[in-house]
């Protein structure tokens, strides 16, 4: 009987302990936050990230990737007649 209760204290220990680190590694991260948003600097970064808005005179420039190749193909141009009647027959 003390054996099992001895067993079971041990695993309640373990789980707290796991959960108190959980919980640590939350508050550190939670506290880098508050930082981060305690800042002028933090603070415009987030309105910027969330609000996309800008400074007056800024301006803003996006990057594409150049495309593989210079035509655009359409999805399905040509369809054989064997398709067509497979089409047919299973909405039928």
């Amino acid at each position: 009987m003390r054996f099992d209760i001895a067993i079971e204290m041990k695993d309640r220990r373990v789980s707290a302990e796991n959960q108190a680190v959980v919980l640590q590694e939350r508050k550190d991260a939670l506290e880098k936050r508050v930082d981060y948003l305690s800042n002028e600097r933090g603070i415009e970064a987030e309105l910027r990230r969330q609000f996309d808005v800008a400074l007056e005179g800024e301006q803003v420039v996006v990057i594409v990737d150049e495309e593989e190749t210079d035509e655009i193909k359409p999805l399905s141009t040509s369809t054989n007649d064997e398709e067509d009647k497979k089409w047919y027959q299973f909405w039928r």
